[in-house]
């Protein structure tokens, strides 16, 4: 880049949390996966820099808006979190392009975007949000509004991502979206974390691993039948025999062990059309672990995640289908090691984090191009 070419300013919107995240990777404590490719982008092109939301509000204006956000949640399953706008105001007046990694904070910017506020490209990550919005159409006159509302504020984002392949024909129908809007962005883990290591021994023991409420745990309950099981959730499961042992709460350092001693991992999903289950899978494979998945119409790539080669891929909702491919990798450790070794493979060319950010900052580059062309053009 040339030595008078002003650096790109690059805001970075997330949940919450990411801070504390992004402090433990550098420690070496915790992968960068839910970083977003920040770290990696190239610091003479760009000046990164982030924001992130919480759940306590600071002043009367967000205290009042929580309470609208609760409603908006129970329709929607969702919150809009208009306060991470508010308090961040003069960094997202200055950003050069913005890149919003979870709905419920990108929501206000879509609307400030819609409103002719907000000026800079947004790239928005969406995940979830139009299962909600079907869904909530479905059920209410308010979801139906909500609904539209959501489509309106969606016209003028100039790309929209999602992580998975199966999740962009529901994206494009609820929200309304033109094929050159909508691109998929394969989720990246951290493979330098996530690893196999080194002289770990099997444990006698299945894992799972997972609390979006998209987990279909009573069908793995069903399934599992006497085969020992860690489960590692915050959701309620019933059904639970006393072969299963929970195990809430641990960092990521102690997650990394437990796949590690694992015999196999087994991801079970309602059928969804996002791409859910995604980091623990791929964490997982990661690993070195062969990983039990069910084929949701959101799995993130039919063409890359292949039965019997890197992962096992099971129906939804299928108790004896399920049930089947434990005993059978449980009876063939072998056939477990083989996926497992294929499993790190695919991590390490598709769905590493570093990949992740090389393909993000593609796009960042097109679209401020695009964005400077447009604006020399009114000029």
């Amino acid at each position: 880049m040339p030595e008078n070419q002003k650096r790109a300013r690059v805001l970075f919107v997330f949940r919450r949390g990411r801070k504390q995240r992004y402090e433990m990777w550098k420690q070496g404590l915790g992968p960068d996966d839910f970083l977003y490719g920040f770290p990696f982008l190239d610091p003479q092109r760009y000046d990164v820099s982030f924001i992130e939301g919480g759940d306590r509000p600071k002043n009367l204006r967000a205290w009042l808006w929580m309470w609208l956000e609760i409603g908006i949640v129970r329709q929607l399953q969702m919150g809009f979190h208009w306060p991470i706008a508010w308090e961040h105001a003069e960094q997202i007046k200055h950003a050069d392009v913005i890149v919003c990694t979870q709905d419920s904070c990108g929501l206000p910017l879509a609307a400030w975007k819609f409103s002719g506020k907000l000026k800079c490209p947004l790239v928005f990550f969406t995940q979830g949000l139009s299962d909600r919005l079907e869904s909530a159409r479905q059920r209410s006159f308010i979801g139906r509004w909500l609904a539209g509302k959501y489509k309106a504020y969606f016209k003028n984002i100039e790309r929209v991502y999602v992580l998975g392949d199966g999740a962009i024909d529901s994206a494009k129908q609820e929200l309304e979206l033109g094929a050159s809007q909508i691109q998929c962005l394969h989720f990246g883990v951290d493979s330098r974390f996530w690893s196999p290591g080194e002289k770990t021994v099997a444990g006698e023991w299945v894992l799972s691993v997972g609390s979006d409420p998209a987990r279909d745990f009573p069908t793995l309950m069903q399934a599992l039948r006497d085969k020992p099981m860690k489960l590692v959730t915050r959701l309620a499961v019933s059904g639970a025999g006393p072969n299963v042992s929970f195990e809430p709460g641990l960092s990521d350092v102690q997650l990394r062990e437990f796949y590690r001693s694992s015999r196999f991992v087994v991801t079970p999903l309602l059928d969804v059309s996002q791409p859910s289950g995604q980091s623990a899978t791929l964490q997982a494979m990661a690993c070195g672990k062969a990983v039990i998945l069910t084929h949701t119409r959101g799995l993130w790539s039919t063409a890359l995640m292949k039965h019997n080669e890197n992962c096992w891929l099971v129906p939804p909702g299928d108790v004896s289908a399920l049930s089947a491919a434990i005993d059978h990798l449980w009876a063939h450790p072998e056939e477990a090691e083989r996926i497992g070794r294929n499993a790190r493979k695919s991590v390490e060319e598709v769905f590493d984090s570093r990949q992740f950010s090389k393909k993000l900052d593609q796009e960042l580059q097109t679209l401020l191009a695009r964005h400077a062309a447009e604006g020399n053009k009114d000029n």
